[in-house]
């Protein structure tokens, strides 16, 4: 693979025979289920795959995000549900309270994740604050030796399950204002809904803070308030790439499995023409969002990429997982729109993701605007020379 070092080429070999051997024979299960890995998420632990970025005086592996993707990709690559599951250990939630938290904090917190003690889940989500993530209205506010919480989260994966949230709240009208708490489970005026499916089968619940009282030393401590959360954010970002890419990866490889072993017309389907471009587009389509992830975190400061970069990878990766998700379905005709085949689960995943982490359209506004500040300066523009 272009760009990594032997290192990370065995990394990636060693995750996915691991995966293979242990994630392959139920991988297609878990979303009937809707239980949680935690057999996956301990194969993981005990290989030393888990928490990968998190530091090693806490537990973790103390290697970059880069490393932590190419591993999410590899485990998606067979089994999308673990993958999913792994990523809140490294490029996701927990990845802010291993930048941001508090000695304390990541002391308490951080040890018991990564053991599977606690599982963790991100609120960030409202009703009213969806793309819009400056408009959240959840309120915190000092009293005392605690903080207390009042607001509704929306969409929150893994909700119900979880132990502890990452809240992102308002402290104050600006937004430099916006920071996050910690929030147990079990918190006084902390209430959880109902559970919730998505069209991907992962599930949600709704989070409504109820004058709920947190210990305010449950406060991350942001130096730059909502930029830090926001830059640490894009790495999220990326881990919805690495994600996509094992999901588009998973699709294409059942597709490949069902061409080589169904004969039509005098041979097996791999031989029609029509059907090997197919698999040559979706080949194209992965690659390239992958050396855009590549790109992003090979580039990222502090472990933060930068907002255009996070946001090409994202839509490519999610738009090419949404294609090659159809195609693969397309080539194996009924069978592959058969729930059992696996791949209506695993379209509805890729969907998910032009939505999660940011609407396509929303990047593609990000994109642009990045763009133009960067190539049309207001001279050129008053001049007319820059062009429709």
């Amino acid at each position: 693979m272009f760009g990594l070092s032997e290192d990370q080429e065995d990394l990636i070999a060693a995750s996915r025979t691991l995966a293979l051997d242990k994630f392959k024979a139920k991988a297609m299960q878990w979303h009937r289920t809707q239980e949680y890995p935690a057999e996956n998420i301990d194969a993981l632990r005990d290989a030393g795959l888990l928490g990968l970025c998190a530091p090693k005086a806490v537990g973790g592996g103390g290697r970059s995000e880069l490393d932590a993707l190419l591993v999410l990709d590899a485990i998606g690559s067979v089994c999308p549900t673990t993958a999913a599951a792994m990523n809140v250990f490294d490029v996701g939630p927990l990845s802010i309270i291993t930048k941001h938290g508090s000695a304390a904090q990541q002391e308490k917190y951080i040890p018991r994740m990564l053991s599977g003690e606690l599982r963790l889940s991100i609120a960030l989500t409202e009703p009213d604050a969806g793309s819009e993530l400056t408009g959240l209205k959840t309120s915190g506010r000092i009293d005392g030796s605690e903080v207390l919480l009042n607001g509704v989260k929306v969409f929150s994966a893994g909700a119900n399950a979880a132990d502890v949230f990452l809240v992102y709240v308002r402290f104050g009208p600006k937004l430099s204002d916006i920071g996050a708490v910690i929030v147990e489970k079990g918190s006084p005026g902390l209430v959880t809904g109902p559970t919730r499916t998505f069209m991907s089968g992962s599930t949600w619940a709704e989070l409504r803070f109820e004058n709920c009282r947190v210990p305010a030393e449950n406060i991350l401590p942001l130096e730059n308030g909502f930029k830090d959360l926001i830059l640490t954010y894009n790495m999220e970002r990326l881990g919805a790439v690495a994600k996509s890419l094992g999901i588009a990866e998973c699709a294409r490889t059942r597709a490949q499995e069902y061409v080589a072993s169904r004969h039509q017309f005098g041979g097996p389907l791999w031989d029609q023409q029509g059907l090997r471009w197919k698999f040559a587009d979706m080949e194209m389509r992965i690659e390239s969002a992958r050396l855009l992830m590549m790109k992003a975190a090979a580039n990222a400061v502090d472990g933060n990429p930068s907002r255009i970069e996070s946001s090409m990878a994202k839509l490519a990766a999610s738009e090419a997982a949404s294609f090659v998700c159809d195609e693969a379905i397309q080539v194996c005709g009924a069978t592959g729109f058969d729930e059992q085949s696996g791949l209506p689960w695993l379209y509805g995943l890729a969907r998910s993701y032009r939505i999660a982490g940011g609407a396509s359209e929303l990047h593609r506004n990000m994109i642009a605007k990045d763009q133009l500040a960067s190539s049309w300066t207001f001279n050129d523009r008053d001049r007319g020379e820059a062009g429709a």
